[in-house]
This record gives C-alpha cells, sequence and structure tokens, in this order.
C-alpha cells in the first residue's frame, strides 16, 4: 500500500508541476502580447530598416492612404536622470498621423484626447503611475540620458493606463516625431513606420 500511495503523489505532483508551467507559460506569453498590442495599438505591419527608415522612405507608400493609414515611430530608451536611474521607453509619434493606429486617454478633466499637447517643444506625456513615482505633475521638468547627452523634458499631460501608456509597465514617455528625433540624433530617420489596413 505504502508503494501505491507514493506512486499515486508522484503522478500527482507530475501533473501538478505541468499545470502549473502551463499557466506560467500562457500568462508570461498574455504578458508579452499585452506589451506589444499596447505598443502597436491597430498596426498590422511595420516597416523597419536596420538603421531605421529615412523620413524619405514614406513618398513610395502614400497609395496605403488608400486601403488604411501608417504612422512613423521613433521608439528607443532613455534613463531618467532624477536620480533614479530608471530606464524609460520614448515613444516619439506624428500627431498628425497617430490616431488611426494607437488611442491615447489623457487624465485631466476636460483635456483633450488628441496629442496636440505634444506640438510644444520639449514635451511630453507620462502615465499618471509614473508621473506619480518620479513626484512630477503637468509643467514639471525631468531630466533624461539619452544618446550619451542629458536632456530635459516637460509633462505636458498625464496618461491614463491604457493603450501606450501600458507599455514597458508603465515606463514609458509619449513625444512628438522631432522632439525624439532630437534627443536620439535620428533626425531625418524614424525606427519604423507602423501600418494599419
Amino acid at each position: 500500500p505504502l508503494r501505491v500511495l507514493l506512486s499515486i503523489a508522484g503522478v500527482a505532483i507530475g501533473v501538478g508541476a505541468v499545470c502549473a508551467i502551463h499557466r506560467g507559460n500562457r500568462s508570461v506569453t498574455d504578458s508579452f502580447r499585452s506589451g506589444v498590442e499596447a505598443i502597436s495599438g491597430a498596426a498590422k505591419l511595420t516597416v523597419e530598416g536596420v538603421d531605421g527608415v529615412p523620413e524619405s522612405a514614406a513618398a513610395p507608400l502614400r497609395w496605403i492612404w488608400d486601403l488604411g493609414a501608417f504612422a512613423p515611430v521613433v521608439d528607443r530608451f532613455a534613463v531618467c536622470g532624477d536620480g533614479s536611474d530608471e530606464p524609460v521607453e520614448v515613444l516619439g509619434v506624428d500627431v498628425t498621423a497617430e490616431d488611426a493606429v494607437r488611442r491615447y486617454r489623457l487624465v485631466s478633466p476636460g483635456a483633450a484626447s488628441d496629442l496636440r499637447a505634444l506640438l510644444s517643444p520639449d514635451a511630453v506625456l507620462a502615465p499618471e503611475a509614473f508621473a506619480r513615482r518620479h513626484r512630477l505633475g503637468v509643467g514639471s521638468a525631468l531630466p533624461l540620458l539619452a544618446h550619451g547627452r542629458r536632456r530635459t523634458v516637460r509633462i505636458a499631460g498625464l496618461l491614463e493606463p491604457v493603450g501606450p501608456a501600458r507599455a514597458s509597465g508603465g515606463q514609458i514617455l509619449v513625444t512628438g516625431i522631432r522632439h525624439a528625433q532630437r534627443i536620439f540624433g535620428t533626425t531625418g530617420r524614424v525606427d519604423r513606420l507602423d501600418v494599419v489596413f
């Protein structure tokens, strides 16, 4: 009887371990999928290059506007220069093309749900939790270390934790594409073109 009980216990432990591994794998896969969808939004295709994509490459893709839309993106990482030394994803977007690809929701009541706040120089939108953790509010300055230089950005608005604000565990700043190009020294190039059909 002891041998039978040990065999049953061994099988039960094995089945339990397999089930736990399966649940863990599903959780990691779902988390990864959620993070990718937060950044890619409605994009079904991405055009990338080894060293980014020249802005001039968008001209031959104008035919896409007959079928859908595309939005250029600068998507890189910087380090918060406020003493926390935390990495932060910087998502540079084209304010005029972004609405077809990704959705943002600003926290402040009566705030526009569009990205017009990013038309100001050095402006970024930050997730509310990120701003709270770094003791920032609208109008606050945040130093960044990016591309070997120290840059300062200004918080122009706070984002609810939906869409891109969920990416990188909320460690993300959304800015205008020209500002992101200045921060990272990529003038005339974008990291990718997100295409929606």
